[in-house]
């Protein structure tokens, strides 16, 4: 069996509203991250399970990605609260000066000892939060990390199942940091330290 077929099947056996005309054919010649791809940018149905959005406007994109995904309906997910605490916190006291300071000067060292959130704790803070909101409420989560892209797969099936499927999403993007978070451990599991409250 090819790559794509056991991701498809993967995939279907988490998302069983799915089937195999809701994806790409199977050419042989094609690898796996290219027929994902295609199924992420080509198919609308992949739009109902995959939520992701681009690392500078990740915290909007998400928001509006994770209220589209059939899981959103069934645990009536809002995410407007956690990512406006997030966005209060990073943009601080003085808001508008501050923008105003980040816009007009490229070096730290001209921000008289205003410093910027450095971009690995920034992806840290928008993905934890989000993270804790989501375990929370039950929903187990497989998360995808990339340089300028974070992917966010939801689902309440068993964790057997979402094991099989992190195995063949690690496999899709050997690049990335794929983690897949379990509901039920969180959070004696999982040690996030950039919760805010």
């Amino acid at each position: 069996m090819s790559e794509p077929v056991k991701l498809r099947d993967a995939l279907i056996n988490v998302f069983p509203k799915l089937t195999p005309k809701d994806f790409p054919e199977v050419l042989n010649t094609e690898s796996l991250t290219t027929w994902f791809n295609v199924w992420l940018e080509e198919f609308p149905e992949s739009e109902k399970y995959v939520a992701s959005g681009h690392i500078k406007d990740w915290l909007w994109e998400i928001e509006d990605d994770i209220g589209q995904l059939d899981i959103a309906n069934k645990y009536d997910l809002d995410l407007s609260t956690v990512v406006q605490r997030i966005s209060d916190y990073l943009s601080g006291p003085g808001d508008e000066d501050q923008q105003e300071l980040e816009t007009d000067h490229d070096d730290e060292d001209d921000l008289d000892g205003e410093t910027e959130i450095d971009p690995e704790t920034y992806r840290a803070i928008c993905l934890e939060n989000v993270l804790d909101e989501l375990l929370k409420k039950g929903i187990n989560v497989i998360t995808v990390e990339l340089d300028q892209q974070i992917i966010l797969i939801l689902s309440d099936a068993k964790a057997e199942q979402l094991d099989v499927l992190t195995s063949l999403i690690s496999d899709v993007y050997p690049d990335g940091e794929v983690n897949f978070y379990q509901a039920e451990l969180y959070p004696s599991h999982y040690d996030f330290e950039n919760i805010l409250e």
